[in-house]
Parts: C-alpha cells; structure tokens; sequence
C-alpha cells in the first residue's frame, strides 16, 4: 500500500429518486471503502451534453486512502452497480447514479479507463460548487490551480440550486 492521499469523488443521480440514490451510493461507499466520508451540500443541476432529461442532484465526497487507484476504481464501478445503475444507450444520458474519481491526491493517471484528475472537473459548476465546499484550497495537480480559483474561472455557467437539509436525519415522527 502507498502513503495515504486525499480522494475527491462526484456523486451525481437524476432518475428516479435522487435522494435516495445519492444516499444509498454513499452509505454502499462507506461500507466497501471502510471509511467516513466527507459530504458536501447536494445542487441541484441542469443536465450537460445530452439536453433531454431531467436535472441531476450533485455532491461531492472526499476521503483518506492508501489503496491503489485500480482498487479504488473497481470499488466504485461496484457501488455503482449495487446502487442501481445500469448500461445505458444513450451517452451522457439519464443515470440512477454516477461516481466518478475527481481526485487522487497529487496522482496524475491517463489510462484507457481511468484518467485522473478527471479531464473535465475544471469545466463542470456542478463538481466544482460542491467540491468547494469540502476541499477549497486543493491544488489540480496538473493545472496548479485551487477548486476556489477554479471554480472562480469556470467557463460552466449553469445555475445550480441547493438542496435543503439534504444529509440531516429525518426525525421519527412516530414518537
């Protein structure tokens, strides 16, 4: 195992019920990663690329790990599938959940299926706004910009709308 590292993922969901999806994805990360994560507030967001679908619910979570980054893509293809998610037909289409690797401390990774820091997160509001708000002064290994300045230069414009109370426990009503 290698020196502990920071790890910056997106979480993303917008079939069905968001809530729960992002939930379920997380609690399923939790438990195969074996750590607490870090949770960012939950946006809501419009889709990019492919226009036809509904809004997407976005956080970010980040954690300390040692693992290798194959290990650590393989437990988030498995969570993925576990929380749901299916192949689908349509690129950039509806998705009950998608995580993807944001970060992998100062890693810079370009294989065929894993490229690290993800290539796009510098152009993406909806990882850049809730990665702000758990990970500000992170430095982009390969651009050496901080999320605050990223997220200050990001060329996205869309709007995004929190999430009310999103990772609060629900009070037992029964009582």
């Amino acid at each position: 195992m290698s020196e502990k590292r920071i790890v910056a993922l997106s979480i993303g969901s917008n079939v069905g019920d968001r809530d729960e999806n992002i939930k379920k994805a997380v609690s399923i990360l939790e438990k195969d990663l074996h750590v607490k994560l870090e949770k960012s507030p939950v946006f809501e967001s419009p889709p990019m690329y492919y226009r036809e679908q509904d809004n997407f619910y976005n956080c970010c979570v980040s954690f300390e790990s040692s693992l290798p980054a194959a290990e650590i893509h393989n437990i988030i293809r498995s969570a993925e599938k576990k929380a749901g998610r299916k192949k689908s037909s349509t690129y950039k289409g509806p998705r009950i959940i998608d995580i993807d690797i944001v970060f992998l401390g100062n890693e810079i990774i370009a294989e065929d299926n894993l490229t690290v820091p993800h290539m796009d997160m510098q152009n993406r509001m909806f990882v850049l706004k809730p990665l702000s708000y758990i990970l500000p002064d992170f430095e982009h290994p390969a651009i050496q910009m901080t999320v605050r300045e990223l997220l200050e230069e990001c060329p996205d414009g869309s709007k995004l709308k929190k999430v009310k109370d999103f990772w609060e426990k629900k009070k037992d009503s029964s009582k």
